[in-house]
């Protein structure tokens, strides 16, 4: 019965084992799956975003060439000297006309223009490698003529130098009827391809390619990535459904899997490209995409195993504890009733251990229940019998029998254990480990009449030192195959254990390691914190964590995560190699300084953008302004100064709009806050705009409630807000009025714009403040400018701490709200609906010679001078300097009344540096000297004013702010 019990209870034990390690083995899995899910999802999440990026922008670039080509066709200008080419087929006409393609081909990267008859004929070519045109272009030319469209010739192969190119032909249309057409020829590889093949991070094996199907195959119009020159030449049918490409000829769209063109499994993302006939491919091989799987399997596998061992090992003590608790209940009870049954047999009867007692002559007298049920011999049975038939032994390894067990006892006459390793042989022949001791049997006086044999069944203990020695052997197993490096250091510095792992930290082996002294196999390492940390852990007990920079013999560094604790032994080190981890760090940061160094370079670069471009236009606008009152009789020639005045000032104002919102970007905008009447500000910003709305015929007002109000705001960014507001509604309103308005409320004001102009629909309403995006786009955009103009404001605002908002209706006009609030409470009334209207400047007359002025200006560019020399003839007596060095001599010479000083001179002085030495001359230290400069970005003002400049002018600037500004400057 009691066996019984026992055996169920192992059955058990082994029951709950095996589904203790399924549930484990299950968890492994169900955590393999999630983790071959989560890479396979990025590795998706990358192929789509990747390849949807590039088909908008493959999309925008092409939409983008058709419409320019379009926009090229039908400018005015080109349709005129194109008319007088046709009409008069000469020299000159067609140079003139050569020449100005020539121009668009540079600005607009083109390989070349063509121009050429409705019948196709080219009548001009820029470039002598494009003399005549292939059946292809004649049949679209045709249809851009006959349609009056703009197309493209798709990508195809020249004839004459074998490359591959794509045109975009539009129609020249002449009172309604195309006279002509216009063919612009492109090298894809200047755009298209690196955009194709481009790819956000390394790898082997992934690419992205553009394709169209050409009748029952597919062309592959771009460079395959294992295939060389296979742009236009290689060529698949399109019935191989395995084909990412066919499935996207077939009108699959998304992320699929199959063969590429090498016949490898790959998954992809394929679709169609908007507005084209091609179609792009994304695509990356299936081993690279779950290569990381891989290891993580090993992981997972090993740390499972690892977790069922453990748990077996605990199970297996468990067990074992609980079974010798039964045997020992079972003994107290056996105990128990042998007391109640037999209480005559002595206490011998009673102990668990078998005792076998004989006489003198080796014949046994007495056996006790133990005795009788490891050897199988009853009392009755065994009495008489020699011991060594009934108590038959053996050794457990030679499997020799042992037949002088009394004769020993007896002839030493001691206590005497008999045997190690020994095997019991039972009567039914059942072998039985056992452990026995012999001692004599005394009478009182000490006579030897007998001998005593007490042995013990060692089954359950051999069976536990075997447990033991196994789960030792485990233990030991696990150390040696963890991923982590463990090692135990003795106390006299010696390595006691090393696993694969450490060995491999420390770039050697085991052998040479275990037994060795570290500062013999590391010389040095005394003097490295890491020995300190090892020592204080010995001395004192204490563990630490720690991370270690680890210089090798050779001179090569590693880094490892150390948790040092301490053992009897010693230290025991368990380690963790991060060298990957510390030089992607370093990698990352030397990719930040890299990208802080750009930023840097980008700074420098807008400002040497900002002095070239404002320089030139100080020629460009002034000379606009002068030719323009010069050819006021001549319509045509003031229409076309308007132009050229026009154009020049679109280009500041977007060279502005870059400026600013490239020191938005980079975190420079310097914020001046001070307490402010805003009120004037803002009626000169209302003034600058009087001519354009009135050239527009608008009605243009400014209403306030107030005369004063008092706001804490930067006045450059302030007027910079108000400004871009007004030029935005003139932008887009082309009849009705424009209102500006200002509403103190609450102790906040609120400025208002509101326009008649074409309003905004609600979808729209969020994208225009965004940078670079206008509610017209694309193919549908009909307004001129950057983009940037509301972005900035946005900015602006809120930078001060104010706020901005929209109410638009599509067709009826909108208004554009930025609220600030009023620092002080001195707000004066106006009376209703009063406004303010423009204040024309008034120059004063010529000066005769004798009364006017002496002003020196110090600028080394040509036109600057020849403009300001024109416009301030007759009013001041007026002289230049191109160099400083010229600028010294003339200032000693002679007095002037006033200074304008350009900042880059192009010499080893610039213009700050030349106001200092002037400053130090007699009688000008309060000669008012004028910045003229191209450096206009935000706080140059401010800094060429903190180095002795009176007053700052920035290029390009217009007549009368110049004299408006001299004449200011000599009242004073």
């Amino acid at each position: 019965m009691q066996d019984k019990s026992i055996s169920t209870n192992k059955k058990h034990f082994i029951i709950l084992f095996l589904l203790i390690s399924l549930l484990i083995a299950a968890g492994g899995y169900f955590y393999y799956v999630s983790e071959e899910r989560s890479i396979r999802n990025q590795q998706e999440m990358l192929l789509s975003t990747n390849a949807e990026s590039k088909i908008k922008q493959i999309s925008y670039w092409y939409e983008d060439e058709i419409h320019d080509a379009l926009v090229i066709a039908k400018s005015k200008f080109l349709t005129e000297k194109i008319t007088d080419f046709l009409n008069d087929n000469n020299s000159i006409t067609k140079n003139s006309l050569t020449e100005f393609l020539s121009q668009v081909k540079i600005e607009h990267d083109y390989k070349a223009i063509l121009l050429v008859s409705i019948d196709s004929e080219i009548l001009i070519s820029t470039d002598d490698k494009f003399s005549k045109t292939n059946p292809v272009q004649t049949n679209i030319i045709r249809e851009s003529v006959t349609n009056e469209i703009s197309l493209s010739s798709d990508l195809y192969r020249n004839n004459n130098n074998r490359k591959i190119y794509i045109d975009f032909i539009a129609p020249v249309i002449v009172n309604g009827s195309a006279i002509a057409a216009l063919v612009f020829t492109m090298d894809p590889n200047d755009f298209l391809y690196p955009l194709v093949e481009g790819w956000p991070v390394e790898s082997q094996t992934a690419e992205t390619f553009i394709f169209r199907i050409d009748n029952d195959s597919i062309t592959y119009l771009s460079e395959l990535r294992h295939k060389k020159n296979s742009a236009l030449e290689h060529r698949l049918p399109i019935t191989n459904n395995d084909l990412p490409a066919v499935r996207a000829a077939l009108g699959y769209s998304g992320i699929l899997s199959g063969k590429d063109y090498r016949d490898a499994d790959v998954f992809a993302y394929v679709g169609q490209v908007p507005g084209t006939h091609w179609f792009a491919v994304s695509k990356i091989d299936k081993s690279e995409m779950l290569e990381r799987l891989e290891f993580r399997t090993v992981g997972i596998t090993l740390i499972t195993t690892l977790i069922i061992s453990l748990f077996a090992v605990g199970l297996s003590f468990v067990y074992s504890y609980r079974q010798r608790k039964i045997f020992r209940e079972l003994y107290t009870k056996e105990k128990e009733l042998w007391q109640e049954q037999e209480k005559f047999k002595t206490t011998i009867d009673s102990i668990g251990d078998g005792v076998i007692t004989t006489n003198l002559e080796g014949k046994v007298l007495y056996m006790n229940r133990a005795a009788e049920k490891l050897t199988g011999w009853t009392i009755r049975e065994a009495r008489g019998r020699k011991l060594q038939d009934v108590y038959s032994i053996k050794n457990e390894f030679t499997g020799l029998s042992e037949t002088n067990i009394t004769e020993k006892v007896l002839r030493l006459g001691i206590v005497k254990e008999l045997a190690n390793h020994t095997i019991l042989v039972s009567k039914t022949g059942k072998e039985i480990p056992v452990m026995d001791t012999g001692a004599p049997v005394r009478d009182k006086e000490g006579n030897v009449y007998g001998v005593v044999l007490v042995f013990e069944d060692e089954t359950e203990k051999r069976n536990q030192r075997r447990l033991l020695k196994d789960s030792e052997e485990r233990l030991r197993s696990t150390l040696d195959n963890m991923l982590e490096g463990c090692q135990i250091i003795s106390k006299d510095w010696r390595y006691l254990y090393v696993n694969d792992t450490a060995a491999k930290h420390g770039r050697t082996t085991k052998e040479k390691l275990i037994g060795n002294s570290m500062p013999d196999v590391f010389p040095g390492i005394e003097n490295t914190e890491l020995y300190h940390v090892i020592k204080n852990c010995m001395n004192e007990g204490t563990a630490a964590l720690m991370e270690n920079e680890f210089v090798f013999p050779d001179g090569s560094k590693g880094w490892f995560n150390l948790s040092i604790q301490p053992v009897d032994e010693g230290v025991f080190i368990l380690s963790q190699d991060i060298t990957e981890r510390k030089l992607a760090e370093m990698e990352i940061i030397n990719a930040k300084e890299k990208a802080e160094e750009m930023n840097r370079i980008k700074s420098s670069f807008f400002a040497n953008m900002s002095h070239e471009l404002r320089t030139p236009l100080v020629g460009i606008l002034g000379f606009a302004d002068i030719m323009k009152e010069m050819v006021k009789k001549n319509d045509e020639l003031a229409e076309m100064t308007d132009f050229i005045k026009q154009a020049g000032l679109r280009l500041l104002n977007t060279l502005n709009l870059v400026l600013n919102i490239s020191k938005l970007e980079s975190d420079k905008t310097e914020l001046n806050l001070k307490t402010t009447d805003i009120i004037p500000l803002i009626k000169e910003s209302v003034k600058l705009y009087f001519a354009e709305a009135s050239k527009k015929n608008l009605e243009y007002n400014f209403i306030s409630d107030s005369d004063k109000v008092i706001c804490a705001v930067d006045e450059s960014l302030f007027v910079n807000i108000i400004n871009n507001l007004i030029n935005n509604a003139l932008k887009y309103t082309d009849k009705g009025k424009i209102t500006i308005q200002t509403e103190a409320v609450s102790g906040k004001v609120k400025i208002s714009v509101i326009d008649t102009g074409i309003g905004i629909s609600k979808e729209k309403q969020e994208i225009i403040w965004e940078e670079f995006r206008q509610a017209s786009e694309g193919m549908s955009r009909k307004y001129e400018g950057t983009g940037l103009g509301l972005t900035i404001v946005k900015k602006y605002t809120e930078l001060m701490g104010g706020k901005i908002s929209l109410e638009s209706n599509e067709g009826r006009g909108s208004t554009f709200t930025v609220t600030f609030d009023i620092s002080k409470e001195r707000i004066g009334e106006m009376p209703p609906g009063s406004e303010i209207k423009e204040d024309h400047i008034i120059l004063s007359e010529n000066v005769p010679s004798g009364d006017r002025k002496a002003i020196l200006y110090i600028e080394d560019d040509d036109i600057s001078q020849k403009f300001v020399s024109m416009i301030l003839k007759g009013r001041y007596d007026l002289q230049a300097a191109a160099a400083a060095e010229d600028a010294l001599v003339m200032v000693k010479q002679r007095r002037y009344d006033l200074i304008l000083m350009d900042i880059n001179l192009q010499t080893e002085l610039n213009g700050l540096e030349l106001t200092q030495l002037i400053r130090k001359f007699p009688g000008y230290i309060d000669i008012p000297i004028v910045a003229v400069t191209a450096y206009a970005r935000l706080g140059d003002k401010e800094e060429f004013l903190s180095e002795g400049m009176t007053d700052y002018i920035s290029k390009p600037f217009r007549k009368y702010e110049l004299i408006n500004k001299i004449d200011g400057l000599l009242k004073m």
